[in-house]
């Protein structure tokens, strides 16, 4: 099951609750609904924010937890710098109450195809507006280590990840037992770009896993 997060794709745009424990509380509402107990999650970048935190706030309702292509939050604005600014300027950009969304509309096509192709604008900008919400909380349990099985898996050549951070010195005190998956010749979408890399890896990490009922 793939579902959208709040505010993409065709979930209502809430003016509030973006932060990722609001967002990982959707997905245990999901659950609950349709009867789930536990669940292997599996997260590309903001829905890996999600995930990780779905990961500490309900660690009985995860067996297993994927991180693709993703810096945590917390650790983006705490060493930010010039350099890196200059590169999250949608972090910051996105943040300011309502001018992106002023900025964009009517030129959603020059947006959409600069940097947010598939995304919505309220959703979105709202999304990464929750960052300092999100820097909070991840504050307040960063002791806490994610307790289930962990991979973390980015493309190597994405500017922002791969090449800009050290993954695995970043995540390897973030979970108890962590493994990591680094793709070569891809950027920020490895599902998309290196298909065969990454569902293997995932396999391989998956396969352990029995879901409830399998």
């Amino acid at each position: 099951m793939a579902p959208d997060l709040r505010g993409y794709g065709r979930t209502g745009k809430p003016a509030g609750g973006y932060d990722k424990r609001s967002m990982a509380g959707d997905i245990r509402g999901l659950m609950d609904y349709l009867g789930e107990g536990r669940a292997a999650l599996v997260g590309h970048d903001r829905g890996a924010r999600v995930a990780t935190r779905f990961a500490k706030d309900y660690p009985g309702m995860i067996d297993r937890l994927v991180v693709m292509d993703n810096i945590p939050t917390r650790e983006i604005y705490a060493s930010m710098d010039a350099a890196k600014a200059r590169a999250h300027w949608f972090f910051i950009f996105n943040s300011a109450p309502d001018l992106p969304e002023a900025l964009i509309a009517g030129r959603e096509e020059t947006w959409l195809r600069y940097i947010l192709q598939g995304w919505t604008c309220r959703g979105a900008c709202s999304d990464y507006r929750a960052g300092s919400i999100d820097v909070q909380q991840d504050e307040q349990d960063a002791g806490t280590q994610v307790s289930c099985p962990t991979l973390a898996l980015w493309g190597e050549d994405f500017e922002l990840v791969g090449k800009m951070w050290d993954v695995e010195g970043i995540w390897r005190p973030m979970a108890a037992d962590i493994s990591f998956a680094p793709i070569p010749r891809c950027g920020h979408l490895p599902h998309e770009e290196r298909p065969d890399l990454v569902n293997q890896s995932l396999l391989d990490f998956l396969q352990p896993w029995k879901a409830p009922g399998g």
